[in-house]
């Protein structure tokens, strides 16, 4: 491992991210935006998948029922 990953590796260690996904969606129709699918995955996985190892900690923050969320393996506030 190179010096500059091992530096990218302890940041990731440090940081922790929230994916906010608090909106009312009335621009989308209603609904909820993550729950929406894109080449068979939901938005929501997308952004997971692409974060996830960037951090130590990921939250997502959203409205309604936790529930919705199951899966993913985050903490919902």
């Amino acid at each position: 491992m190179s010096n500059k990953d091992a530096e990218t590796e302890s940041a990731a260690n440090r940081i922790a991210g929230v994916v906010i996904s608090g909106g009312q969606s009335r621009r989308w129709g209603g609904g909820d935006k993550f729950l929406a699918k894109l080449a068979g995955k939901t938005l929501l996985r997308h952004v997971v998948d692409q974060v996830r190892d960037q951090v130590r900690l990921l939250t997502l923050n959203a409205n309604g029922a936790a529930g919705r969320y199951q899966g993913l393996g985050l903490a919902v506030v």
